[in-house]
């Protein structure tokens, strides 16, 4: 086989010829259903141009930062959710646990998550894999979040309605819990206009509507993406961020995300997805 792919092959023959000598195929058709990636702790569903990566897994292994629930987002051929990537491992005390975590990027308030009552995720922070499934044209993927250090349990899920419009559900506490405040963030090099509960996200020609549908009554805030001395620097990025207030009994967040005009399909509770471990 190999013989016969070199008589074909442009150019001299070479030994790694050998290597990528593969019999001719049909692409594959691209794969649209969800997917989670074990033990790594990743979710990922896609559709179009449009993909969302979900973060679970486990904050004790090795170069992890605690970031459990963040996510990445690509929408319209942009990303218009990101990571602000990987600090310098050569800074002073990088992998030293008491060091390293008060290092900006490597802590939950460096990601696209949310930060419940004020408390940094511990090291002994995990997120079990609920689930992913599909129903019509909605993906769906889910994870519980768990914290010695948190006052409530956290339920984080994301659903790809057809190919232009996401939402993130986060569920915190039951109905028997003070839920206590936190804060809804992301991070993005999109221009923001902000208008209340509602941001026009612009990146390279391209736009997307991010909307806080739940709890009522909520607006975004907008500031650029902090920048400690000494360490990498954010100056591309945005933080854009609302404060949920506390509340008794359980507290549901709902923001949805659209590349084209938005239906008004709401996602119902996490429990009643049709997730699949």
């Amino acid at each position: 086989a190999a013989m016969a792919w070199q008589h074909a092959a442009p150019g001299d023959p070479h030994p790694f010829d050998l290597l990528w000598c593969a019999p001719e195929t049909e692409p594959p058709t691209p794969d649209d259903a969800p997917s989670a990636y074990e033990p790594a702790g990743l979710a990922v569903l896609r559709a179009g141009t449009t993909w969302l990566v979900l973060k679970g897994g486990r904050n004790d292994v090795n170069h992890a930062h605690l970031d459990l629930g963040t996510f990445v987002l690509e929408m319209a051929g942009r990303r218009f959710v990101s990571e602000l990537g990987r600090e310098n491992y050569a800074l002073p005390g990088y992998f030293e646990p008491e060091r390293r975590f008060g290092y900006f990027r490597t802590q939950a308030a460096a990601h696209s998550t949310l930060l419940i009552d004020g408390a940094p995720q511990s090291t002994a922070a995990f997120a079990r894999l609920l689930g992913t499934g599909r129903e019509g044209d909605r993906r769906f993927a889910a994870y519980a979040v768990s914290d010695d250090g948190w006052p409530v349990g956290w339920r984080r899920g994301a659903v790809l309605e057809g190919t232009d419009t996401v939402f993130i559900v986060d569920e915190l506490g039951d109905e028997d819990t003070a839920t206590p405040a936190s804060t809804w963030q992301l991070y993005t090099e999109a221009a923001a206009a902000l208008d209340g509960p509602g941001a026009l996200l612009t990146l390279d020609g391209a736009a997307v509507t991010a909307e806080i549908l739940a709890p009522d009554g909520l607006a975004w805030s907008f500031e650029p993406a902090s920048s400690p001395a000494g360490e990498s620097s954010n100056a591309a990025f945005g933080r854009l961020f609302f404060c949920v207030p506390a509340a008794t009994g359980k507290q549901s967040v709902i923001v949805r995300f659209a590349a084209g005009r938005p239906s008004r399909w709401r996602p119902a509770a996490i429990a009643d997805w049709p997730l699949d471990a």
